[in-house]
């Protein structure tokens, strides 16, 4: 079953999501009731509820979720859930690439919709092979039947995946990785050799 935590100031949410995620999937969820808390967690989790709003509104120093997630982005793919009672911030949920958007008053059947929906596609990625990189101060999840080639001292190609923009970003590798046989048209030289039309994405890497 997936890791799940709940980022929320009021204790009367955080104790209603914790019973909801109970109630549903019979796991008990990690509780946080701010984000550097959530964030000096050393957890992996692969769902994450998380307030827009985490403080006294006129506390500008106080960590807000939208920055939470963001510095969170740089290390996990957690699926994101926000919870809030702020609209207003619904177009900025998808610079961090958030699973959903949910407001204040909740309503349950669609929680429960949206909680089996993330359920259903952390067991997906776990069925499926994935290699994670960092893009852009980014982690991405590339599915490993999507790559077509990744070499760590010269490049790597991945097709299909929306995960990145056709452009150049700077990817980390720590192992060599060959091609995936069935995607290979000829070798030579140490160069493969893949399909023209495939629409490849080139990553070039450092380390």
């Amino acid at each position: 079953m997936p890791k799940i935590a709940i980022c929320d100031d009021d204790p009367w949410m955080r104790e209603y999501l914790s019973d909801f995620v109970r109630r549903s999937l019979q796991i008990k969820a990690a509780l946080f009731e701010d984000g550097e808390a959530l964030l000096a967690s050393s957890l992996d989790f692969d769902i994450l509820f998380l307030d827009i709003c985490l403080g006294p509104s006129d506390d500008a120093a106080a960590q807000d979720g939208m920055e939470t997630a963001k510095r969170l982005r740089r290390r996990s793919n957690a699926l994101i859930i926000f919870i809030t009672a702020m609209p207003e911030y619904v177009y900025d949920a998808y610079d961090v690439e958030a699973f959903h958007y949910l407001l204040k008053p909740i309503d349950e059947e669609k929680l429960l919709r949206v909680l089996n929906r993330a359920v259903e596609k952390t067991r997906r990625t776990a069925a499926s092979p994935v290699l994670s990189v960092k893009a852009n101060g980014t982690c991405r999840s590339i599915p490993a039947k999507d790559i077509y080639y990744a070499e760590s001292r010269v490049s790597c190609a991945f097709a299909g995946s929306s995960q990145l923009r056709p452009d150049k970003h700077h990817v980390k590798m720590r192992r060599h990785r060959i091609p995936r046989q069935a995607k290979v048209q000829s070798f030579c030289g140490g160069v493969y050799g893949v399909p023209d039309q495939a629409g490849l994405a080139m990553l070039e890497t450092f380390f």
